[in-house]
């Protein structure tokens, strides 16, 4: 099922329901919105499905980054475990240290990917829904920060390649 499917059914579950308990709360939906899904004016129909992928969409972001999170300690679990056979097989130190850089790049890499987007998300966030500027910003500027720090910390890594590739020398 795609997000386009999952809006149209969320939209219209949302406006059976809404229409079902408004009496229940004492109040009374106008008459021109008052019937059955499809008996709704097309454009209020759209409005509805639109604010339906935009909830689905942030919702289904939030999920892709709670993944990567996760997923993120379950490789760093397996990238552990694997240090150590490769230590106990007697692997050159060399090549351990090589290996821990490439994982932390990666990991650099996959961190500032995440904070960018979340940086995207919130300016699509911040253009088109009300969001209290204050908080806005002092989102903005934690992300931001994380991405100095990543860049700085991508930078030290750059640094111990080259004086590894210089002991090797």
């Amino acid at each position: 099922m795609n997000i386009q499917m999952d809006a149209e059914f969320m939209a219209k579950l949302f406006h059976d329901t809404y229409e079902k308990l408004a009496p229940d709360f004492g109040y009374k939906t106008r008459e021109a919105s008052a019937k059955p899904w499809f008996e709704i004016p097309e454009n209020n129909r759209k409005l509805m499905i639109a604010v339906a992928e935009k909830v689905l969409s942030v919702q289904k972001k939030q999920t892709e980054d709670d993944c990567i999170e996760n997923c993120a300690v379950v490789d760093r679990n397996e990238q552990l475990e694997a240090e150590n056979k490769e230590q106990q097989t007697g692997l050159n130190r060399q090549a351990n240290i090589e290996n821990n850089l490439l994982a932390k790049i990666k990991a650099l890499q996959s961190q500032l990917g995440k904070a960018t987007e979340k940086i995207e998300l919130l300016n699509v966030l911040a253009g088109g829904w009300e969001i209290d500027a204050k908080a806005r910003r002092t989102e903005l500027d934690k992300a931001k920060e994380s991405i100095r720090f990543l860049s700085q910390y991508n930078s030290d890594i750059d640094g111990l390649q080259a004086e590894s590739r210089a002991q090797d020398e």
